[in-house]
């Protein structure tokens, strides 16, 4: 059985922040009222924006999607990515049955920048 989304992403944020990378994660997936949500968005939230920013040493920024399994990209994230990585920004996708399976992926994208 898979994990769900947000587990998978809090124990990955834990492990990376256990290892000193920096790390932005922004609100977009969370949870929140109609009035939360449009004073988020006034205050400059954009929808489709990866769930980790990952900051590394020399400069080296990497963004990083998560998914469960099944899990598909909305069009505004496809979005997103596409005009990140148009502007040269690294852009992946993990997809996971768990935590452990997307840290492995991670470890992978940030030392070769693959998966």
């Amino acid at each position: 059985m898979s994990q769900r989304e947000h587990i998978i992403q809090k124990r990955v944020v834990e492990w990376l922040r256990w290892h000193n990378v920096m790390v932005n994660v922004g609100l977009e997936g969370s949870y929140r009222t109609g009035w939360q949500g449009k004073a988020l968005k006034d205050q400059g939230m954009d929808r489709g924006r990866p769930d980790i920013l990952v900051i590394l040493d020399g400069g080296r920024c990497v963004w990083i999607e998560l998914k469960t399994v099944k899990g598909r990209l909305s069009e505004h994230q496809r979005n997103y990515h596409k005009e990140s990585q148009n502007r040269g920004h690294e852009v992946h996708t993990v997809k996971a049955a768990s935590s452990g399976e997307a840290i492995d992926k991670i470890k992978s994208i940030l030392e070769t920048g693959y998966q």
